[in-house]
Parts: C-alpha cells; structure tokens; sequence
C-alpha cells in the first residue's frame, strides 16, 4: 500500500503502472455483513451491545493487508488479539483505556480504519440469527456451543453460562485462543448468552 496525491496517482496510472486490487471494508459475519464504510446494519436491541466496565471484545480492522508492524503496534496497547476475521480484521479484547490508545492509531490514518464494538448479534451462528429474526419462542429450549475467551478473567462468565445451561461440573475444551463448551438452554436466553463481553 501507498499513499500518494492525487497528482501522482494520476501520473502512475497514466504511465500503467499502478495495478489496483480491491479492497473490501465489509466484514462477514455468519449473522450478517457489516460494511465499515457504509450504513451498519440493523441489529435486534436485545443484541446490541451494552455499557461493560471491563475488557470487551471490538473489531479493527485496517486499510488493507495487514502488516507485521500494525499487530505489533495494536499488542503495544496491551489489547488481546482473539481471531481474525476478513476483510484485514481482528476481534479483539480490550479495556477502554486500550481502546484510546487504538483511537490513536485511527486518527493517525496510516493503518486502522476502523474500530467498533463486536455487537452480541455477530456472535450468532446462522442458524440462530434466523430464530431471532422470526422471534424467540419461550418454551423452546435448544442446544448451542458457546465459545468463552480464554483468558485469566473468565470465571465469572463460564459460571453463569453454566447456570444458564444447568450444567454442573461442565467440561470446557480449551481451543485457539478460546474455551468452548455445549448446553442446552431456552431460546429466550440467547440475549444473555451473547450478551457476555468475553
């Protein structure tokens, strides 16, 4: 990636010597698309982040292909990377101070487009953003993997997940970055479930 003016785009586009790739600001979500440039899309309130006091998980993503110094530039903020997602992002977890320490990169325009809460709703699987779209029903119960960040912090919500489920003496596998476990739960507690910053 360069950044040149306007001027000396054009002289290298005159001399065909400017080969341009596409690069997309959408991320795919199995939910739904999120297009960083464009209008969000519409989100049901019950999946729409809250106020979290605590680290919580974002997305960055940058301007293009992402370079070793732009990682290395976002894990000096001391935020935890967790998975990447396409196009040129990351899910991150962060506090808000690491966040302001993000915002920084942003406003210096050289390789952060874009910083945004990951919204409860991207977290569904297709399967479960079709039943909310439809409406939860309130007897149905049904089985669902959740997905915990692993990291020193996650005993709180690995309990209350395990509530939800009425799990005792669950099994969590532990996976890249993430532990993992299975429960059957009402439909209704799908908000909540998502709804957990980590």
């Amino acid at each position: 990636l360069y950044r040149v003016d306007a001027a000396t785009l054009h002289q290298l586009e005159s001399a065909g010597a400017l080969s341009r790739g596409v690069v997309s600001d959408k991320i795919d979500f199995t939910s739904t698309t999120l297009d960083t440039a464009g209008t969000p899309p519409a989100i049901p309130a019950a999946f729409q982040a809250g106020p979290n006091n605590g680290p919580s998980l974002q997305i960055v993503q940058y301007i293009g292909p992402i370079a070793r110094e732009w990682i290395t530039a976002l894990q000096n903020t001391g935020t935890r990377i967790v998975q990447f997602m396409p196009e040129n992002a990351y899910i991150v977890q962060a506090t808000q101070s690491q966040l302001d320490a993000i915002a920084h990169l942003v406003q210096g325009g050289t390789s952060v487009q874009y910083v945004g809460p990951y919204q409860p709703y991207f977290k569904l699987a297709t399967t479960l953003a079709n039943r909310v779209q439809q409406g939860l029903s309130p007897g149905a119960r049904l089985d669902v993997t959740v997905q915990v960040v692993s990291w020193s912090g996650n005993a709180a919500t690995k309990a209350a997940i395990e509530e939800l489920g009425n799990l005792s003496n669950a099994t969590w596998e532990s996976l890249a970055g993430v532990e993992a476990v299975r429960l059957n739960v009402a439909e209704t507690d799908l908000g909540s479930l998502a709804q957990f910053p980590d």
